[in-house]
């Protein structure tokens, strides 16, 4: 499960799994990744993501 909320500093993304279903090993990496990510693309426009950008609605 992932949440996503603004914060008035940035973006909060939080994720949870049940490590029954998901080992603590597999699903640790998610997290950093996405940070990873997030670090990376932040800066340089170009850089793919796999999301589309927002589509402002009248």
């Amino acid at each position: 499960m992932q949440d996503v909320a603004d914060e008035p500093a940035g973006v909060l993304l939080s994720f949870s799994a049940d490590v029954r279903l998901l080992p603590p090993d597999r699903f640790e990496p998610l997290p950093r990744d996405v940070e990873g990510l997030a670090v990376t693309a932040a800066p340089d426009g170009t850089v793919p993501t796999g999301v589309s950008p927002a589509v402002a609605t009248p």
